[in-house]
């Protein structure tokens, strides 16, 4: 047994002395290391998407007006002082808005009995006169100075008398003189009136009115001015003698 072990010892400091006084020589090692690669895969899904597309539709709508005919008993310009209690007053200003001028020549407010009785009825022939205590009426002069056809419609504003709102519109019937409404000619002069009943005030109690209508627009619509707010002074309840040119307007 201990020859052997011996044996074993001197064999491997022989084997030593070899390996340290041969020519050393380079071994390649290879080695597994195992590594981790994260891969980015790139796919591509279709996704159901809503959208809502909102488009104006511009719709023209025709409004058909129907009135049934009037008489000859129609109200037209006052012709004579009514006499009951009233009151007129003339030359009430001048407003000018995109080249239109609007001249207020006279206001006039009466209570509805007497001028009615002095109209043969001609006011209940209109049912927008009904349960109107007073009525008044408003004679304006329109001027276009421009060089170009305008459109205006004055007939179809607003009076504010204290807190009731008259919407003229509803008194189309009663308007008198020159159509004052629609498409004004250059250089175009026109007199034109109208009637309009109020239903909630006393005639004392008028003093001021506010008239309210769309500024002057061209052929295609485009405004040329601001909208026209008048102020009118009625507070001094006098009765002005109707002018000459004013009569038959």
């Amino acid at each position: 047994m201990r020859k052997g072990f011996i044996l074993i010892i001197l064999t491997f400091f022989a084997s030593l002395l070899v390996a340290c006084g041969g020519t050393s020589k380079e071994v390649p090692v290879t080695v597994e290391v195992p590594v981790t690669v994260v891969v980015t895969k790139e796919t591509v899904k279709e996704v159901p998407v809503t959208v809502e597309i909102t488009k104006e539709i511009v719709k023209e709508v025709t409004v058909i007006v129907t009135a049934t005919p009037v008489p000859t008993a129609t109200p037209m310009s006052e012709a004579v002082q009514p006499t009951g209690d009233a009151f007129a007053l003339n030359d009430l200003g001048e407003y000018e808005s995109g080249g239109i001028k609007i001249i207020v020549r006279r206001i006039m407010c009466t209570d509805k009995e007497t001028i009615n009785k002095e109209r043969d009825g001609a006011f209940d022939l209109i049912s927008a006169f009904d349960n109107t205590p007073v009525i008044c009426s408003m004679v304006y002069e329109v001027h276009n100075t421009t060089d170009i056809t305008v459109n205006l419609y004055p007939d179809q504003g607003k009076i504010q008398i204290n807190d009731e709102i008259v919407d003229l519109l509803n008194f189309f019937l009663a308007s008198f003189g020159d159509d004052v409404s629609g498409e004004i000619p250059p250089g175009a002069r026109l007199i034109g009136g109208q009637w309009f009943g109020v239903k909630r005030q006393k005639l004392e109690d008028i003093t001021q009115m506010i008239w309210r209508f769309d500024g002057p627009s061209d052929a295609n619509f485009n405004r040329l001015g601001l909208d026209f707010e008048i102020v009118l002074d009625v507070s001094d309840h006098r009765f002005d003698p109707l002018p000459d040119e004013l009569k038959n307007p």
